[in-house]
């Protein structure tokens, strides 16, 4: 899978938004599938460091709340959706 930047995942159209939703979607399914743990932020998985879920959704993980602050701007479209 390739690792999207955060200045890639401007969302423009309601097409694109559906898109992220569903790529975020086959990723979960992937990541459960292997019971594998990633921060959403820096790719630093859960055997690298602890990860905390996102609070509010609980479907994400995050190394901190750096990486959490960080990846908000995108994560914030999708949480809780």
């Amino acid at each position: 899978i390739e690792l999207l930047h955060e200045k890639d995942l401007l969302v423009k159209t309601d097409a694109e938004f559906f898109a992220l939703q569903d790529l975020k979607k086959q990723m979960d399914i992937l990541f459960k599938h292997y019971k594998y743990k990633h921060c959403n932020y820096c790719q630093h998985n859960s055997l690298q460091t602890n990860l905390f879920n996102c609070a509010r959704c609980k479907s994400v993980f995050y190394c901190g709340k750096i990486c959490q602050r960080a990846d908000w701007g995108i994560h914030k479209l999708i949480c809780n959706k």
